[in-house]
């Protein structure tokens, strides 16, 4: 989560005037404009499934100075950079993140007038002799679409495959060495750090191999506000914010989502054995209990997985019961949130969701949910309503409704 002052983090509780967003932009580390680039509509995206987060931003432009004709333009692709802060409204600023624009559209109008030039002939076109065209702009607006600066890490991909340092690295030293030049790294608390064997071999992505790295010690990687690439746990290691509705809550909407498609209770490894005498293995493992139990009113719904790893009865037995255990653990109520905006959330940041339940007990119940996804947007710098795309554990959400009457 991104650090707030006293103040702003005193202010999203109570009554704030509009929230807006500055944006500065940057060229070869020197500000390219002495004041900020103006916002028409904007919205940012992220979401911990993409490895790159996104930014779409409009730019008004009364004269055309600001619209681009070269890469090397400050709002050109060869290397200008966004540095996007957030405007508490009543309050302070929060570095919100860093972009690298990928993508310009300018458009620009033009008026021409005509002026009295006394003496000009103008053979075979429509303009009177002693009159001169003259030209002034109609205005611009270049569309911007930019890139988190991961994106610069997936450009800088291998030139041939590479293998961990000598001596003994370990996730974080190795992550730190392939971002040298390219983005200064921060490890998060929580985060526990592991030793990588030297037989390990980065694929061409250097992005999939930092990523992959940051997964073997159960955690991920996201951008900050002070152009940081952050390695933050996966799993939750305590709440940052409550998500709670009423007079003084955040919320205002929170749907959810079920779908029947995969949800499987029956579970089947096959396998061919070993040896001279090969046969055919299969081991079966089942959903024995809960909404899920096979043979209950969800029925029964099989997946089938097949290996030439499985050499033996326990071989199948295990994966088989691995399959099950692994799918009764993933269980997820997926919610999509409209809230007030928080400028300090994060993707991968666990909160704390409070709900109402309905008749007869109307009672508030509480449960943590992982942040998949922050969609942020708005209009002339202004910021509207902030969308949360959010998991929760089943077993959580079912441990606090089992108990509620509900109707």
């Amino acid at each position: 989560m991104r650090t707030l002052d006293a103040n702003s983090t005193n202010a999203l509780a109570g009554s704030r005037p509009g929230d807006t967003i500055t944006v500065w932009c940057w060229y070869n580390g020197q500000l390219a404009y002495p004041d900020p680039i103006p916002v028409g509509q904007w919205s940012m995206s992220y979401d911990t499934g993409r490895q790159i987060q996104t930014l779409d931003l409009e730019v008004p432009d009364s004269d055309g100075t600001k619209a681009p004709w070269l890469l090397s333009d400050p709002l050109g692709v060869a290397g200008s950079r966004l540095q996007v802060f957030y405007n508490v409204g009543g309050a302070g600023t929060v570095a919100y993140d860093w972009f690298r624009i990928s993508q310009a559209d300018p458009e620009e109008t033009w008026r021409s007038y005509l002026v009295t030039n006394q003496g000009v002939v103008n053979r075979d076109t429509p303009i009177p002799n002693g009159k001169s065209v003259r030209w002034a702009s109609g205005g611009a607006r270049t569309r911007l679409k930019a890139d988190s600066l991961t994106r610069n890490i997936a450009n800088a991909q291998f030139l041939a495959p590479s293998s961990p340092a000598a001596g003994s690295p370990t996730v974080v030293s190795e992550i730190k060495r392939l971002l040298t030049d390219l983005m200064p790294v921060t490890v998060l608390s929580g985060v526990t750090d592991a030793a990588v064997p030297s037989t390990l071999v980065y694929p061409q992505d250097r992005l999939a191999a930092v990523q992959s790295l940051a997964k073997r010690v159960g955690a991920d990687i996201r951008t900050n506000g002070s152009g940081l690439l952050e390695v933050y746990p996966i799993a939750n290691t305590g709440t940052v914010w409550t998500l709670a509705p009423g007079v003084e809550g955040f919320q205002i909407d929170v749907q959810r989502t079920m779908k029947l498609d995969g949800l499987n209770n029956v579970f089947v490894a096959d396998g061919t054995g070993s040896g001279s005498g090969q046969r055919a293995i299969r081991g079966i493992a089942r959903v024995t209990g809960g909404p899920l139990k096979d043979g209950g009113p969800h029925g029964s719904y099989p997946v089938f997985v097949s290996s030439n790893l499985i050499a033996t009865q326990a071989d199948a037995d295990a994966y088989a019961a691995t399959m099950r255990d692994t799918q009764l653990d993933g269980l997820l109520v997926q919610m999509v949130a409209t809230c007030l905006p928080h400028p300090g959330l994060q993707i991968g940041d666990w909160i704390t969701v409070q709900a109402v339940t309905t008749a007869p007990a109307k009672q508030v119940v509480s449960f943590p949910a992982r942040v998949r996804t922050i969609d942020l947007r708005g209009h002339d710098s202004t910021v509207d309503a902030m969308t949360l795309g959010l998991d929760a554990s089943y077993s959580d959400v079912a441990s606090v409704f089992s108990g509620v009457a509900r109707g």
